[in-house]
């Protein structure tokens, strides 16, 4: 009925493009302008025909740009319903609002049930936080507050707290997590911190595996300045070693590190890149010192059918080391080396019915020369201090193939 926008699909899909929503089902009555009634409905989000997920459910209502309730729903991952439940609610919304999360709930045999509420609070339009509650059976309550903002210019960050008091152990455990970016033609930077009060929080409290097995958390913050080809900066690195037993006086810290970048850019028929770098490494344990590094490179090559490629790379390397008599490093060491390369390539293309076949064979030789002991008996810092005497003869043979839509194998 095009008076009232009232009707009904049979077999229909209909996408709003307002919420980058897609809804399918054998039948769509549409009750209102944004109210729609389903049976064996297929909810997603994911433009894919193939959608990696959906929803489906034998009944549903859809409020665009409010809710979903649906019953007998399915939530599926690749075409496989991986969880049931016999009624769902959620929001089908193209603005934040405040209110509370869906709720996690979880057990393990150290922490006993436990139990996390988020609530959202949709502060601006450019501002909003997240409080979260946690409860565990055998350890107690967490707290943990999120704060995300985005300002004019290209300025972002989150800022996130948490601490949870362990009645099993009497300990607590705070953990600060902070990140600020500012992008800009002229001047960028970007903090991020990531503290422990104790090594084993990870362990103990993380939902994510990834978080559970770090060897570090690292805080980073830099200063870049940009040019026409180029770039200046200045950067510090802050490591804290989570293993058992670690201490965090023998690791080495980068406080702070300058640096000038060059971007590869043509003088003739020659390519030429350069990276430098002053750095200042600390620890409180075992050798550090400051280094000096610089490292310009030279690239050519010609050719049509066969192309010949060469690359030498030159670099000096300059060390002022202290608390180095016992661990057997000179207080003052001066390295120079360089790196040559060769690689002579060829394609051979064929064009079939339905696609193209593409050879791509090369043969090259890398070489690095040999440098006295007393240049190479460094600490390692990075991988900077990284040498091996290289003389290697490489052969290589590439083959792809392209459709109308590109490479695809």
């Amino acid at each position: 009925n095009l008076n009232t926008k009232k009707g009904i699909f049979f077999n229909a899909e209909i996408f709003s493009k307002k919420e980058k929503f897609h809804v399918s089902g054998a039948v769509i009555e549409k009750t209102g302008e944004k109210e729609y009634f389903l049976t064996e409905a297929t909810m997603t989000t994911c433009d894919s025909p193939s959608p990696a997920w959906c929803i489906k459910g034998k009944n549903a209502e859809i409020t665009v740009g409010d809710r979903l309730k649906s019953r007998n729903t399915t939530f599926n991952v690749l075409g496989v319903p991986i969880l049931y439940t016999p009624y769902l609610w959620a929001p089908v919304l193209n603005e934040r609002k405040t209110g509370l999360l869906t709720p996690v709930f979880g057990y393990s045999k150290t922490k006993g049930f436990s139990y996390r509420q988020p609530f959202f609070w949709a502060i601006s339009g450019n501002k909003d936080a997240t409080v979260i509650i946690d409860w565990y059976a055998k350890r107690g309550l967490g707290e943990g507050l999120e704060y995300r903002y985005v300002e004019p210019g290209n300025v972002e960050g989150t800022h996130w707290a948490y601490h949870i008091h362990d009645t099993k152990t009497g300990k607590d455990f705070y953990e600060l997590r902070s990140s600020h970016a500012k992008r800009a033609d002229s001047i960028s930077g970007y903090m991020n911190l990531n503290l422990l009060n104790r090594k084993e929080f990870y362990r103990e409290y993380s939902l994510h595996r990834t978080e559970r097995i770090k060897r570090f958390t690292e805080s980073t913050g830099e200063l870049s300045m940009p040019t026409d080809n180029s770039r200046f900066y200045l950067m510090s690195q802050y490591f804290m070693d989570l293993k058992d037993g670690s201490h965090d006086s023998e690791i080495v810290q980068r406080l702070p590190e300058f640096g000038y970048v060059i971007n590869p850019y043509s003088v003739g028929p020659v390519i030429f890149s350069l990276t430098s770098s002053a750095s200042n490494f600390w620890r409180e344990k075992g050798v550090f010192g400051q280094r000096l590094d610089i490292h310009p490179k030279f690239s050519h090559a010609f050719g049509d059918k066969l192309v010949i490629s060469q690359s030498l790379g030159l670099r000096k390397t300059a060390y002022l080391l202290h608390q180095n008599e016992n661990e057997g490093f000179r207080e003052h060491v001066q390295r120079d080396m360089f790196d040559y390369n060769v690689t002579a390539s060829s394609r051979l293309m064929r064009d079939y019915s339905s696609f193209t076949h593409a050879v791509e064979p090369s043969l090259g030789y890398t070489y690095v020369p040999w440098i006295k002991k007393e240049k190479t008996n460094l600490p390692l810092f990075d991988s900077t201090e990284l040498y091996s005497k290289q003389s290697t003869v490489q052969l290589s043979i590439l083959n792809r193939l392209f459709d109308k839509q590109g490479e695809f194998f």
